[in-house]
């Protein structure tokens, strides 16, 4: 794990004392068309710094959410090295009962994230925000290419995809909603779904959202959701989750705006979860 300076939204509370953990992961090894995810958690800690303290729609001023930043990790060289080496630091910290937030880097590292929380929490399932369905078993001989993301992920416990809009036509049975699905029928199916699970893994590779409001991820897929689905999704069931990253964000490739949504979007997870936290007690 690499230290830094610069911490997300300026959170400088001791991992002890912290109910949220963000940790960096500057890997994009695999990207098969626009590399430079690498970039991205630097560029959300520097952008996060634009946003107000104060949550008003959680009444919430963010040093009270308990937010540590655990540093980027940034050595991995392979799929499966960043896989395996997510799944070692996160699992620490899902077993204190704390919420890590990964701040990618590309879709791969999801894999090492949902096996941590499923080695936690046997019966969770993780929900997929993406305009691809990373199906394939391998891509260009490896195994963990970004574009194997859900079949890895699958090997570990239960998946539900939203937002889909690119598929290869080799990807067998899996459980999806497509881009228009949510678009035409809002997310009241994608949450009757989740009903009977009490815990989530939320992974956003923000390529679900149309690139006029996201244009700098790896593969920008047109005809995407927009970023209010997601979030309205998020506020809906926030309280089960107990872990989730954001992904494929590519700073290269626009001015500033993708990682400014992906960093509010993390903001409003946060608030989410700790507005929902307190009323229950």
């Amino acid at each position: 794990m690499h230290a830094q300076k610069m911490s997300f939204i300026g959170a400088s509370v001791d991992y002890n004392s912290a109910r949220f953990v963000i940790i960096g992961v500057a890997y994009d090894a695999s990207s098969s068309f626009r590399p430079g995810a690498r970039y991205a958690p630097r560029a959300l800690r520097e952008v996060s710094e634009n946003f107000e303290e104060y949550l008003y729609e959680y009444d919430l001023d963010i040093k009270d959410a308990r937010v540590h930043d655990l540093g980027t990790i940034s050595h991995c060289t392979s799929g499966e090295d960043v896989v395996e080496t997510v799944y070692t630091e996160l699992l620490p910290i899902v077993r204190d009962k704390k919420v890590p937030i990964l701040i990618g880097g590309e879709h791969t590292i999801a894999i090492g994230g949902y096996r941590a929380v499923r080695a936690v929490h046997k019966d969770a399932i993780a929900v997929v925000f993406d305009a691809h369905s990373d199906m394939r078993d391998e891509y260009l001989g490896d195994r963990y290419s970004h574009a194997c993301t859900v079949r890895r992920m699958m090997e570990h416990g239960d998946v539900l995809c939203v937002g889909v809009r690119s598929f290869f036509g080799g990807e067998g049975e899996f459980e999806y909603y497509t881009s228009e699905d949510v678009m035409n029928n809002g997310i009241g199916a994608v949450l009757e779904k989740l009903e009977d699970f009490e815990k989530i893994y939320l992974s956003v590779d923000m390529d679900v959202i149309d690139p006029a409001y996201a244009p700098g991820v790896g593969n920008p897929e047109p005809y995407g959701i927009p970023p209010s689905l997601l979030r309205e999704f998020i506020l809906s069931v926030a309280e089960k989750i107990v872990a989730m990253d954001i992904c494929e964000i590519n700073p290269v490739y626009d001015n500033g705006i993708t990682a400014i949504l992906g960093a509010k979007i993390i903001l409003d997870f946060i608030g989410a979860k700790c507005y929902g936290e307190m009323m229950r007690r």
